[in-house]
């Protein structure tokens, strides 16, 4: 079991945030440590892999993958909790991750582009309920 926070941050002109990286792309957050909580485990990951600052929303939900670790060839379940969240500072000076980049995507390019199938389920999820709110 590989427990994880990640955040489905919607921006300007229905943009999605993702981290770029050289194995491709995934939204916001990583995997717990020590006694993490999920949303401790975004923020902390947030800040790491692109020097931004979150404000954590509503809980989307949480997802179960199977995935193959080539590093340690096995396969362990990642459980994803996701969280709509919003980009408060964003100053790439900050991260500590230097193969990681922080991109705006449109919807439709972060869906094919990002790896796990858990990730583009959240990011569905967040789109529907993000157009079902009351224009407040």
């Amino acid at each position: 079991m590989r427990p994880g926070g990640y955040g489905v941050v919607l921006g300007v002109e229905g943009r999605i945030a993702v981290v770029a990286t050289s194995r491709g792309a995934f939204l916001l957050g990583g995997g717990l440590e020590g006694s993490e909580m999920p949303r401790q485990a975004l923020v902390r990951e947030a800040r790491e892999e692109c020097g931004c600052t979150l404000k954590i929303g509503a809980r989307i939900g949480v997802a179960d993958e199977m995935l193959f670790a080539k590093r340690e060839k096995t396969y362990f379940r990642k459980r994803s909790t996701f969280f709509a969240a919003t980009v408060l500072v964003h100053d790439a000076a900050l991260a500590t991750e230097p193969d990681h980049a922080l991109v705006w995507l449109p919807v439709g390019e972060a869906l094919r582009r990002l790896v796990h199938e858990s990730h583009r389920w959240a990011v569905r999820r967040c789109v529907r309920r993000s157009k079902k709110a009351p224009n407040q």
